[in-house]
């Protein structure tokens, strides 16, 4: 595994670990997004790299290897994750700040009044 694997790693696990962190004292939703991101774009791809790759059969047989090396596919995802989580954190100076109670009350009484919003989600 190279460096860029191993940051690769940790920087899923971190964002892994702040979201259980905020688990029962606010709405983590920012934090399940990065966690989510980073498991798709970061710690899938080194499996991919170190598992199913040339030697493994099951990626020849279905032609899924992956079709750049591992240094040039994690120079680009690994900043781009990082710069997205940092966005999901960063604070906001000109937006009211709702507490999350608050924000589950305003969404309730929208959707109460709207009954059939769920039949558009499911298609």
């Amino acid at each position: 595994m190279t460096i860029f694997e191993w940051m690769a790693l940790v920087v899923t696990a971190l964002a892994t670990f702040r979201m259980v962190d905020t688990f029962g004292r606010k709405l983590n939703i920012q934090e399940a997004i990065a966690t989510i991101t980073s498991l798709i774009y970061l710690a899938m791809p080194v499996v991919a790299y170190n598992v199913y790759n040339e030697s493994s059969k099951l990626a020849v047989l279905w032609r899924t290897i992956m079709p750049i090396d591992s240094d040039t596919y994690f120079e680009f995802a690994l900043p781009a994750v990082i710069a997205l989580m940092v966005g999901l954190s960063w604070p906001f100076q000109n937006v009211n700040n709702i507490s999350d109670r608050e924000l589950l009350i305003r969404a309730e009484s929208f959707l109460a009044r709207k009954s059939f919003i769920g039949y558009f989600f499911l298609g």
